[in-house]
């Protein structure tokens, strides 16, 4: 019968959630940042691996751009499962400001000032026509944006 279905889904979605989840351990004495690393890439491996054991594992590939935050830094990613494509667009852009140019009547730039960095933006494609401005995020690759608001990146490896 169809309830039967229905739970058996929502059974799957369940332990789907579960794995997904981030979750606070008192056991782990993670930073935030740490927590949100390990739990980016234990929802790409649970991603992969529910794709494998479905009908989607035809599919020709995922890509796969996330973000997390814990209210004060954040993690971004842009992932491929498959090494002969690239994924989605993203880009980032930082400086001490983003602002019009030529006294507010000209485009928006990302302007810094001694070498500060109090402004981030990360947007799936750029934003703006400087292409100066914006850095492409290598594929299968985590942004860290620390609250802080330094810039890291980190290759995703799944194995």
């Amino acid at each position: 019968d169809d309830d039967d279905d229905d739970d058996d889904d929502d059974d799957e979605h369940k332990h789907c959630d579960d794995g997904l989840r981030l979750r606070r351990s008192a056991k782990q004495k993670l930073s935030s940042i740490d927590a949100m690393v390990q739990a980016m890439l234990a929802m790409l491996r649970r991603l992969r691996q529910l794709r494998k054991q479905s009908k989607l594992s035809k599919a020709p590939t995922s890509s796969l751009n996330f973000a997390v935050s814990d209210g004060e830094s954040v993690v971004i990613t842009r992932f491929i499962d498959n090494a002969d494509r690239n994924p989605a667009s993203l880009y980032f852009s930082a400086g001490t400001e983003f602002r019009r140019s030529n006294n507010g009547a000209g485009p928006y730039v990302m302007s810094v000032r001694d070498r500060r960095e109090e402004v981030v933006i990360v947007a799936s494609e750029r934003l703006t026509s400087v292409k100066e401005d914006w850095i492409a995020v290598p594929k299968n690759t985590m942004v860290i944006i620390t609250h802080n608001v330094d810039v890291r990146f980190v290759p995703i490896k799944l194995t």
